[in-house]
C-alpha cells in the first residue's frame, strides 16, 4: 500500500467480520483514498467468485477420473460399464397370472360349495394376497419407477 495509514486501514479491514460495519474512521479513509477503495471492491469480488461453487469441467472418458471412481465404489463402475441394468418382469407377469387364475377358478367352483362365511374369508385372502404381490412389485422395483416417473 501507499502508506501507514492505507497499511493500518487495511489491517483493520481485514480484521473485520463478515457483514460487520466499518467504523466512521475507516469509511472517511476509504472515501479520501483510491487505493484502499480498490481493495475493498477487489476484496468484494474475490469473496464473492470464492463462494461460488467450482465450476470445473472434468471429461467424461478420462482414465484418471475412471480410476479413483473405481476405487470409491467398485459396484458402481460395474455397473456403469454394463449399461443400464434391464428388469425382467417375466416371473412377475408369470406369478400375476397364477394368482388371478387361482381367484378366477375359486369364483367358479365355489358356487359348490354354500358357506358364505368361507367364500368372504377366502376372497379376502385372494385379496390380501393381491395387495402384497403389487406391494412387493413396487417395493423391489422401485429403483425403475423413479427413473421412469420421477417421483
Amino acid at each position: 500500500m501507499k502508506n501507514a495509514k492505507c497499511d493500518a486501514f487495511t489491517e483493520r479491514f481485514l480484521a473485520l467480520d463478515k457483514n460487520e460495519r466499518m467504523d466512521a474512521a475507516m469509511k472517511i479513509h476509504a472515501l479520501m483514498c483510491r487505493d484502499c477503495r480498490d481493495f475493498i471492491r477487489l476484496y468484494a469480488k474475490a469473496e464473492k467468485l470464492c463462494a461460488e461453487p467450482l465450476q470445473a469441467v472434468l471429461p467424461q472418458n478420462d482414465p484418471t477420473l475412471a480410476l479413483i471412481i473405481k476405487k470409491i465404489a467398485p459396484t458402481a463402475s460395474q455397473k456403469e460399464e454394463e449399461g443400464v441394468e434391464l428388469i425382467s418382469l417375466k416371473r412377475w407377469i408369470i406369478s400375476g397370472f397364477i394368482l388371478v387364475f387361482a381367484v378366477f377358478l375359486f369364483g367358479v367352483f365355489s358356487t359348490i360349495d354354500g358357506s358364505s362365511k368361507l367364500h368372504m374369508l377366502l376372497f379376502l385372502c385372494f385379496a390380501l394376497f393381491i395387495s402384497c404381490y403389487c406391494a412387493f412389485f413396487i417395493g423391489s422395483n422401485l429403483n425403475f419407477f423413479i427413473k421412469r416417473f420421477g417421483f
